[in-house]
């Protein structure tokens, strides 16, 4: 399983993208959510993403079994009445390991989002907004940290951290604050060129007072975009690094983890593969539709200005 570049899928600065220096009026959240909810892109994906936050918040009371009961005598069995989506190898039930593992597809997305959020904005704004020496130096970083592979990166920390969630949370930040980075960096550098950010450093406006009131009000809306690109590539990658076994260990359960031993019994049970696969492309999709939709909004608005 390869993890995939989200700046790829939607980069909001690449060629024919989005034009990050949007008006501010143009950019109350009001205006953008009703221009949202009305794209059959993020209609389709909220409808995918909606019940899949429930479900998880909702996980230990949706699971028919105990997620971590073994049953002896039902090994590998097949979908039936008592167990809708089969059991694995361990005679577990697979719909209550698939709803639980919910919880890790919503969950480490958040995590991650936020904790890159929280590396690469202040980077890539000070780049951005100061440029001159700091900006060399922080942009030289993060080419650094782009330069490394996420597999790399992943076997590096699992000898470090051992097999487990913290080396799938920390794997993923490394890989993506950089990106987060490069594009507010690139968006700010837009904003900073705009008559009125120049009008308010004229008439003596502190640099903090045009950062907080002009810049980052109208530079966010690229990097939401690369974030909800982002957030859907994070299931998938996370599903990866449990499928090579750095990841999520049993008993405890994720959709890469159960497709991992899966694979083993693929044709003595396939149902172990073909359930958490159809999981993890629908929610991926969902995303990635949400993902779209809000590029296509920031087009329009782009258009408009």
């Amino acid at each position: 399983m390869t993890a995939l570049d989200p700046t790829t899928a939607a980069d909001p600065l690449s060629p024919g993208g989005v034009d990050p220096v949007l008006d501010p009026a143009s950019a109350r959240p009001q205006r953008v959510w009703r221009q949202l909810h009305r794209n059959p892109k993020t209609l389709v994906g909220l409808l995918v993403l909606v019940p899949t936050v429930l479900v998880a918040i909702l996980a230990p009371w949706l699971t028919p079994y105990p997620y971590d009961q073994v049953y002896v005598g039902e090994v590998l069995g097949a979908p039936d009445a008592d167990h809708l989506l089969g059991t694995d190898l361990n005679g577990r039930d697979l719909l209550s390991r698939l709803i639980m593992g919910t919880r890790v597809v919503v969950g480490i997305p958040l995590v991650v989002g936020l904790l890159t959020l929280l590396i690469g904005v202040p980077v890539g704004l000070l780049a951005g907004y100061l440029r001159g020496p700091f900006d060399a130096v922080a942009m030289r970083v993060v080419d650094i940290f782009l330069s490394f592979p996420w597999l790399l990166v992943a076997l590096g920390l699992a000898s470090v951290l051992g097999a487990g969630l913290s080396t799938v949370v920390v794997t993923l930040v490394v890989v993506y604050w950089p990106q987060v980075a490069r594009v507010t960096r690139n968006s700010v550098i837009a904003v900073t060129e705009a008559e009125y950010v120049k009008a308010a450093a004229a008439i003596g406006e502190s640099r903090t007072s045009i950062v907080l009131r002009y810049v980052l009000r109208n530079a966010y809306f690229p990097v939401l975009v690369l974030l909800s690109s982002m957030m859907a590539f994070s299931i998938l990658n996370e599903a990866g690094i449990s499928f090579l076994g750095f990841g999520i260990q049993s008993p405890d359960t994720s959709w890469g983890l159960e497709l991992a031993a899966g694979s083993t019994y693929l044709s003595a049970a396939p149902h172990l593969v073909v359930f958490p696969g159809i999981a993890i492309v629908v929610v991926v999709l969902g995303m990635n539709l949400f993902a779209d939709g809000l590029g296509d909004l920031l087009s329009r608005q782009g258009r408009n200005r």
